[in-house]
């Protein structure tokens, strides 16, 4: 019976595709790696691949590239870009129907799909022209603050907002200028 190179416990060779096996258990092998990979010092000074951060290894991952998990994943994931790329395509063009429901349920309960879609249900819709012609009569002022601006810095500002039931007519929009319809919301 031979016996395990690390423990030095005799064993029975369980498989017949193995009759030379050094070790009793997978066990002893990863315990016998990690004792051969060890460095010497026990811990090293490296630079993470994807952040350039400074990091100590610990001395049972001599071998580590990354300084953090979420460093590490991020970087599995532009080395294998191609892998990972190949296979979600695949997953894709074999479930078109599960993938349409994802898109589905995703897309059309998000905050911008809803105000797209009002946007879209809204009345009227105002060129640039129009809006030229209606700072023109206003003198180029901003009705929030009431200065004069270059018509590049005014914008579009409705009175009564979308969300509240105004519509997108010229008689519901001012000039403001950037700031001013910030402020407003």
């Amino acid at each position: 019976m031979p016996t395990c190179l690390f423990c030095h416990r005799s064993f029975k060779v369980k498989s017949k595709f193995h009759p030379n096996q050094k070790y009793c258990s997978r066990k002893c092998i990863k315990e016998r790696w990690r004792f051969d990979n060890i460095p010497p010092q026990g811990q090293q000074q490296k630079t993470c691949l994807l952040c350039s951060l400074s990091f100590t290894t610990s001395p049972f991952h001599p071998f580590q590239e990354t300084c953090s998990r979420k460093c590490s994943k991020r970087f599995d994931l532009l080395r294998n870009r191609d892998r990972y790329t190949a296979s979600a395509k695949a997953w894709r063009l074999k479930n078109p129907d599960k993938l349409r429901e994802y898109y589905r349920k995703s897309y059309w309960n998000t905050h911008d799909a809803i105000l797209a879609r009002k946007r879209l249900r809204t009345l009227g819709r105002i060129s640039k022209v129009e809006f030229h012609t209606l700072c023109e009569k206003m003198k180029f002022t901003c009705q929030l603050c009431f200065q004069i601006f270059p018509f590049e810095k005014l914008t579009m500002d409705h009175i009564v907002r979308i969300r509240e039931g105004g519509t997108n007519l010229i008689d519901n929009i001012q000039p403001a200028c950037l700031p001013c319809n910030r402020l407003k919301g």
